[in-house]
């Protein structure tokens, strides 16, 4: 496999509380514990665990949002724990995340092309219009769109700015948290076939993450389960899904319902 992303023993602990008068520490949480995977070209690694087990620490670790992390987290062979403020800032370029809420996201004094076009600002690319316009045009809107404010938009729609945003800079891997939590059923749907075609289309690698195991198994080549910090089982998602290890990977398999036999 051609790795694109590697961590080694990845583990961020926040401190809980204050300094006691007595002169005692505070308590720490271990938020990630000793997390080791790999990501290859072109692969989806799906992470799936409910809230507070450390799925979205994970993702911002990988980000380098949290240089106090232990461990190693190395994009295309370089440490992004280590990494100076010129390199975070080719690493943020090539790394991309989309987000749970696309509403909160998204600045609403921005109509849609200025949020896409603005992380082109930031990196001096030149043609910048043309460049927003045509991922906004990729990402399913069209030009009667481009003018129009976040508050104007359906919450898949708005989700289509945010996966424009992020890919307007061309990244090698996305990081997706919780990116259909917040949509209909039948939207999730869509914004998932999106994100399988520019997949497709740009040679994409993601880190999908999600509290539904059923969106996870779809949509992944790979499962991680994450459970209290640890990723408590790894491997091909036909593996995870028809033989899982880990007792916590059983309950969550258990919870899927059932398909209604009424539905056609």
């Amino acid at each position: 496999m051609d790795k694109i992303l590697e961590l080694k023993d990845v583990t961020k602990e926040f401190s809980v509380g204050k300094k006691t008068i007595f002169g005692a520490a505070p308590k720490t949480v271990r938020a990630v514990d000793h997390v080791s995977f790999s990501l290859g070209r072109k692969e989806t690694l799906g992470i799936v665990g409910e809230s507070g087990s450390g799925k979205s620490t994970l993702a911002r670790c990988i980000l380098g949002l949290y240089p106090d992390a232990q461990g190693e987290v190395l994009f295309e062979g370089k440490n992004v724990l280590t990494a100076d403020k010129k390199e975070i800032r080719a690493v943020r370029r090539k790394i991309q995340m989309i987000f749970q809420d696309p509403y909160s996201s998204l600045n609403p004094r921005m109509s849609a092309r200025e949020i896409v076009m603005e992380p082109l600002i930031n990196l001096g690319s030149d043609d910048i219009r043309r460049r927003a316009e045509e991922t906004l045009k990729l990402c399913g809107l069209s030009t009667q769109h481009f003018e129009r404010y976040p508050h104007e938009f359906s919450g898949g729609q708005r989700q289509r700015i945010g996966i424009a945003r992020a890919l307007v800079v061309e990244p090698d891997l996305i990081l997706a948290d919780e990116p259909t939590s917040a949509l209909d059923v039948s939207i999730q749907a869509q914004i998932i076939n999106l994100l399988e075609e520019l997949q497709e289309e740009r040679d994409l690698s993601y880190i999908f993450i999600s509290h539904n195991i059923a969106v996870i198994q779809h949509i992944s080549d790979r499962i991680g389960v994450m459970y209290k910090g640890e990723l408590v089982e790894i491997g091909d998602e036909a593996q995870v899904s028809e033989a899982p290890r880990h007792p916590y990977t059983k309950k969550l398999l258990a919870a899927i319902p059932p398909p209604d036999p009424h539905c056609r």
